[in-house]
């Protein structure tokens, strides 16, 4: 998954991972679980992917922060 994606693209050609995600789209696979590369991130830091995602099954996403963690808003993503 890690690959300069962002050159690639910039060049005309498919990045590694673009072909990793459509070979996954096609097989119906709505999302995966990735390494972190954020500055920083340790090796047991990862993502959850996700490529397509609803508010009813069978692609349900809900978020859980029993810690209250995540903002009530989108203020603080911008």
């Amino acid at each position: 998954m890690n690959c300069p994606w962002e050159d690639l693209a910039a060049a005309g050609k498919t990045p590694p991972s673009w072909q990793l995600a459509d070979t996954l789209i096609a097989s119906g696979v709505h999302g995966v679980l990735v390494p972190s590369f954020a500055p920083g991130a340790a090796e047991r830091d990862c993502n959850l992917v996700f490529w397509a995602w609803s508010e009813t099954p069978p692609c349900k996403v809900v978020v859980i922060d029993d810690f209250g963690r995540l903002p009530n808003d989108d203020a603080s993503w911008s």
